[in-house]
């Protein structure tokens, strides 16, 4: 690398020199692993996502600045029903905010406004967003309290519809 003291003085390695603190050291390392948590979830990799996490699961909601998704936001734009199950499991917060100020439910809503319903794909992928609707909804229900936990990740007859979600999931007619 350049030996040059204008751009030692101008791109200085903190790190490689011993000045860095082992607070600032683990945050640079918590930071590059944030962002490659979030590279392998937009290229769907959650096996390697659910690795990483059992070794650092206080990156579970980590958005570093200038993402807009967390993990929890990825699964949830893929339609990934494993992935926000695997993610709540390990404490993942289903009422995070990403850098728009939506939650994993307001960006599975926005995804639906892209959906053609007359295309036999997008009405499975209807199908699997009305199921993350429902995991998230139980789960924002338990971090609140309220009635809409549920300790099963299947549909029940307590479960909300799509109505009570409000968003209407039905893949008949011009809907």
């Amino acid at each position: 690398y350049s030996q040059n003291p204008k751009h030692l003085a101008d791109f200085a390695h903190p790190w490689r020199e011993g000045a860095e603190t082992s607070e600032e050291a683990k945050s640079r390392r918590d930071l590059q692993e944030s962002h490659d948590l979030l590279n392998k979830a937009k290229m769907q990799q959650w096996e390697e996502i659910e690795r990483i996490l059992i070794k650092s699961p206080h990156l579970i909601d980590s958005r570093p600045e200038g993402r807009k998704f967390a993990l929890i936001h990825y699964a949830a734009f893929q339609f990934r029903e494993q992935a926000i199950d695997m993610l709540l499991r390990r404490g993942a917060n289903a009422s995070l905010k990403n850098q728009d100020g939506q939650t994993p439910s307001d960006v599975i809503r926005e995804n639906f406004g892209y959906l053609d319903v007359t295309k036999m794909k997008d009405r499975d992928d209807k199908a699997k967003g009305n199921a993350c609707l429902l995991r998230l909804t139980r789960a924002r229900g338990a971090e609140t309290g309220g009635a809409a936990a549920h300790s099963s990740s299947r549909p029940t007859a307590a479960s909300p519809s799509p109505t009570d979600i409000g968003t209407d999931l039905s893949v008949s007619g011009s809907g």
